[in-house]
C-alpha cells in the first residue's frame, strides 16, 4: 500500500475512533476540525504508526487506538497554551481549562485499553508529562543563565520542550516486549535530530514575542555572538531592530541551514531501519523548511 493511502486510511480510522469515545460536541467538533486535522495528519496522527516496523507486529486495531491516544494527548497539552501563556503574562485564558483535562483524560483512558494501569509504563508516562510541564519553568530568562545561554543548553532545553513527543517511542517499546532495545536507543536521538530541526524555525519567527515574555529563544545565541563581533551594544537596539538583524546579518540563514541538517541527521539515523513513512514525515518537513528558507530572500528585500 503507498504511503499516501496508508495516510489517508489510519487518518479515517482515527477519526472515527475519535467519534466513539463521547467527547463533548463541542470539543469533538474542534479537533477533528479540517484545519487541525490538516496540521497533524501528516505527521502528528501517523508518528506512530510510521515507527511501529523498528519494534515489531502489532494489531491493526492497538495501532488506531495508539495513534488516537498520541492525537488526543498532544491537543490536550496545547489546550493549556494559554494558561502557560497566563503564567508568564498575567493575561485571561482564552478557552477553557477543562478542555485539556477532558482531552488529556480520554488520551489517557485509550492507552489503558492496551497498557495495564500497573505497567511500568506510566511512570515513564509521568515523567515525561512533568518534563513538558517543567519546560515553561526552565525557559524563562535569568541574568545567570544569559550568560551560560548557548547551543548545548538550548539543546537540554528542547528535552522538555518536546518530552511528550518520545511517548510513542515508550508506548511501542514497551507493547513490544522492550525487544527492540538498539532501535528504541536510535530512534530516541533521531527524535532529539528531528525537534532541532523542527523548532529552529519556530525560534527565528518567534524572536520578539519570547523577548517580550522574558523567554530564552536560540536566535539570540547567535545573534549575541554577532554583536560581540561587530562590537555593538544589545541596548541601543529595539527588540524590533534586532529581529531584523537576525536577518540582516545573515543568522536567519545559517539557523535554517541548522534546522535542514539536524533533518538530514535524522534521516541517516533512522534509513538502516527501513521505515518509509517516518521518512515521508521527515522529508516533508525538510520542504517545508527549505521553503521557508528560501522565502528570506523576498523578506530581506523588504526590509533592507
Amino acid at each position: 500500500m503507498e504511503t499516501k493511502q496508508q495516510l489517508q486510511t489510519l487518518s479515517h480510522a482515527v477519526i472515527s475512533r475519535i467519534q466513539s469515545i463521547g467527547l463533548p460536541k463541542t470539543l469533538r467538533d474542534h479537533v477533528l476540525a479540517e484545519d487541525v486535522l490538516r496540521n497533524h495528519r501528516g505527521y502528528l496522527i501517523p508518528l506512530c504508526y510510521a515507527l511501529s516496523p523498528a519494534f515489531g507486529k502489532l494489531e491493526h486495531d492497538e495501532q488506531v487506538t495508539i495513534c488516537t491516544a498520541i492525537f488526543l494527548g498532544a491537543m490536550g497539552v496545547y489546550a493549556l497554551d494559554p494558561v502557560l501563556d497566563l503564567q508568564i503574562t498575567g493575561h485571561g485564558v482564552k478557552k477553557p481549562i477543562s478542555d485539556s483535562f477532558l482531552l488529556i483524560s480520554a488520551s489517557q483512558h485509550l492507552l489503558s485499553e492496551v497498557i495495564p494501569p500497573k505497567s511500568r509504563f506510566w511512570k515513564k508516562y509521568q515523567e515525561r508529562l512533568k518534563d513538558h510541564f517543567l519546560e515553561i519553568e526552565l525557559s524563562e530568562v535569568s541574568e545567570s543563565d544569559q550568560r551560560e545561554w548557548n547551543q548545548a543548553a538550548y539543546h537540554e532545553l528542547l528535552k522538555f520542550k518536546y518530552s511528550l513527543f518520545y511517548l510513542p517511542l515508550d508506548i511501542l517499546f514497551h507493547l513490544t516486549g522492550e525487544r527492540a532495545k538498539t532501535n528504541y536507543y536510535y530512534l530516541r536521538e533521531a527524535f532529539f535530530q528531528f525537534t532541532i530541526g523542527f523548532n529552529i524555525p519556530n525560534e527565528i519567527v518567534g524572536f520578539t514575542s519570547d523577548s517580550s515574555l522574558g523567554l530564552k529563544n536560540y536566535a539570540w545565541v547567535r545573534l549575541a555572538e554577532y554583536l560581540e563581533k561587530e562590537k555593538l551594544d544589545k541596548h541601543l537596539f529595539t527588540t524590533e531592530e534586532l529581529h531584523k538583524l537576525i536577518y540582516l546579518s545573515g543568522i536567519a540563514t545559517e539557523l535554517y541551514d541548522e534546522a535542514l541538517q539536524a533533518f538530514e541527521e535524522c534521516l541517516s539515523i533512522v534509513k538502516p531501519m527501513k521505515l518509509p513513512l517516518f521518512e515521508k514525515i521527515v522529508n516533508d518537513r525538510i520542504k517545508v523548511t527549505f521553503k521557508e528558507k528560501e522565502a528570506l530572500k523576498t523578506y530581506l528585500q523588504n526590509i533592507s
